[in-house]
C-alpha cells in the first residue's frame, strides 16, 4: 500500500537503532568507568561512594539511576580537583593535625564530589587517606542534616584499638550550613564549598518476599560491604535475622562449604545457609577480624537505619536492654551517650568449620521458625537470664557491663571475681577473656 514503509525496510532502520543505542550504552558505561579509575587513583582521600559505584557497574552495567548517579558524581571530580589545587583551595594531607577533629573535617570537606551519594542506610559516607605514615579511616554522617548538623569520626584504619582517633559534631556555630531540598536531598556548605547530597530511601520499601505467618518485615538494609539485606522480626521466637535481598544483585561470588546448606563469599567472607524452599539466603556467620578491624565487611548490625521504631521488638528480643535503663524508641539506650542497640544475629567465627560445627546444633530444630531463629541466636539474647536474680552489691551485674570493650566474652561475666569493680572495666583491652579476670583485681 501507498505511504506504508515496507516491512523489511523497517526491521532494517529498528536494526540500526538498536544498534546505535547499544553502541551508545557502551561507551556512556567505558566513560563512567574511566571516569571512576581516574577518581581513584587522583584524590589524596578515597571515598567508599566510588568503590560501590564501581562495583555495582560491574554487575549491574545497564542500572540508570546508577550510571546516572556515578556520571554526576565522578565525571567531573578529577578536573575540578585539580582546578581547585592549582588555585590552593585543597589542603594537604600532611598538614592534617591527626588530633583536632575539625582539621579532619576540613581536609575531608575539601575532598568531597560536588555531588555525593550517601548509599549505606545508616548515613554513614565512609573515607579513608594517607597521612603521616599512617592511614587513617572514618565516615561523615548525614543523620541529622535536617537540624543542621553533620557529625565526623575517625580512627587508625591499620591500628583501631589505637589512641589515634575521634569525633566531632559541627552546625552553623561552626560555619556549617544545611539547605532542605526534600527528605532525601540537601545542600551543604562549608567554607566556599556547595555540595548537594543524596541519602539512600530504599530502607522502608519492602520488596517481594515469602514469610511465614510469625515474620515481620522489617526494613532493608544496605551494607557498607555492597550487600543489600532484609532485616525480619520473627513474633513467635521473639528473633531478628537478615536475609539478602534476591531482587538486589549480590555483589559477590558463592562457594558451597563442606555442608551443602552453607554458603561463603571470599570478598565479604560472610556465610549464608540457604534455604531452597523459601528462596532464602540467611546471615549466620561474619569473620571476627573484620569486626576487629572495623572494616567493610564486619556485618550489617551498624546499617540498620536509624529513624525506626523497634523499642517493642528489641525489648523482647533483647530483655537485657530494661536492665540498662531501657531504650528509646529507636533503640537508643537511655543511660550511654550516642549508644544504640546492635542488632546483630549472626556469629562471629573465627573459620568456617568451627562455625559449621557450631550450627550443627540447630538441625534438631524441626520448623522453619525455630531454625532460623537459633542459626542467628546471639548470646545476648540470654544474657539477662545470669542477672535477674544477682543480688545488687557484691558480684558483677548487668550495669558493670557496658563499660567492657566491644567484643568482650560476656558471656563469661558469671565468673568475674566477687571483689570486681566498675571502675576496672574501662582498662581492659578489647576480647578480654572474662577467666583471666581475677589478674585486673589489682587495679585502682
Amino acid at each position: 500500500m501507498k505511504g506504508h514503509m515496507p516491512l523489511q525496510l523497517h526491521r532494517s532502520k529498528l536494526k540500526i537503532f538498536h544498534k546505535v543505542l547499544i553502541s551508545f550504552s557502551l561507551c556512556l558505561l567505558l566513560l563512567v568507568i574511566f571516569a571512576l579509575n581516574l577518581v581513584r587513583g587522583s584524590g589524596a582521600v578515597k571515598f567508599h561512594q566510588f568503590e560501590y559505584q564501581k562495583m555495582m557497574l560491574n554487575r549491574t552495567p545497564f542500572d540508570t539511576s546508577l550510571i546516572l548517579d556515578t556520571i554526576h558524581s565522578s565525571l567531573f571530580y578529577v578536573p575540578e580537583l585539580f582546578y581547585r589545587r592549582l588555585l590552593g583551595n585543597v589542603p594537604d594531607s600532611s598538614n592534617v593535625i591527626t588530633k583536632d577533629p575539625l582539621s579532619i573535617f576540613k581536609f575531608i570537606f575539601a575532598h568531597l564530589p560536588s555531588y555525593l551519594v550517601v548509599y549505606p542506610t545508616e548515613t554513614y559516607y565512609y573515607y579513608y587517606f594517607n597521612t603521616q605514615n599512617r592511614t587513617i579511616a572514618g565516615n561523615i554522617r548525614m543523620l541529622n542534616l535536617s537540624d543542621g548538623v553533620i557529625h565526623i569520626g575517625y580512627f587508625d584504619r591499620n591500628d583501631p584499638r589505637s589512641e589515634l582517633g575521634g569525633s566531632a559534631s559541627f552546625n552553623a556555630k561552626d560555619g556549617f550550613k544545611v539547605y532542605k531540598i526534600s527528605d532525601f536531598l540537601f545542600d551543604m556548605s562549608f567554607e566556599g564549598r556547595n555540595i548537594r547530597v543524596r541519602v539512600n530511601d530504599i530502607a522502608l520499601k519492602n520488596p517481594e518476599i515469602k514469610l511465614l505467618a510469625e515474620e515481620e518485615f522489617v526494613c532493608q538494609v544496605l551494607d557498607e560491604s555492597g550487600v543489600n539485606f532484609i532485616l525480619l522480626y520473627n513474633n513467635k521466637t521473639k528473633s531478628f535475622y537478615f536475609i539478602l535481598n534476591n531482587e538486589s544483585p549480590f555483589p559477590g561470588t558463592f562457594t558451597p562449604l563442606q555442608d551443602e546448606n552453607f554458603i561463603y563469599d571470599q570478598r565479604t567472607q560472610f556465610v549464608f545457609y540457604v534455604d531452597k524452599e523459601f528462596n532464602r539466603k540467611e546471615l549466620v556467620g561474619v569473620a571476627i577480624k573484620n569486626v576487629e578491624l572495623n572494616t567493610y565487611f564486619d556485618g550489617p548490625f551498624d546499617q540498620v537505619p536509624p529513624r525506626l521504631e523497634l523499642k517493642e521488638k528489641l525489648t523482647a528480643a533483647y530483655p537485657y536492654t530494661v536492665y540498662r535503663g531501657g531504650i528509646d524508641a529507636h533503640g537508643n539506650f537511655a543511660n550511654l551517650k550516642d549508644e544504640r542497640m546492635a542488632i546483630s544475629p549472626y556469629v562471629q567465627y573465627t573459620d568456617t568449620n568451627s562455625l559449621l560445627s557450631y550450627l550443627k546444633r540447630c538441625e534438631k530444630n524441626t520448623s522453619k521458625s525455630d531454625l532460623w531463629s537459633c542459626l542467628a541466636y546471639e548470646w545476648k539474647k540470654d544474657f539477662h537470664k545470669t542477672l535477674e536474680n544477682a543480688p545488687s552489691e557484691g558480684v558483677h551485674y548487668l550495669p558493670i557491663s557496658q563499660g567492657w570493650p566491644a567484643n568482650h566474652e560476656g558471656n563469661l561475666s558469671n565468673r568475674w571475681p566477687k571483689d570486681h569493680k566498675k571502675i576496672q572495666s574501662h582498662v581492659w583491652p578489647a576480647d578480654h577473656n572474662a577467666e583471666k579476670s581475677i589478674l585486673n583485681v589489682g587495679i585502682k
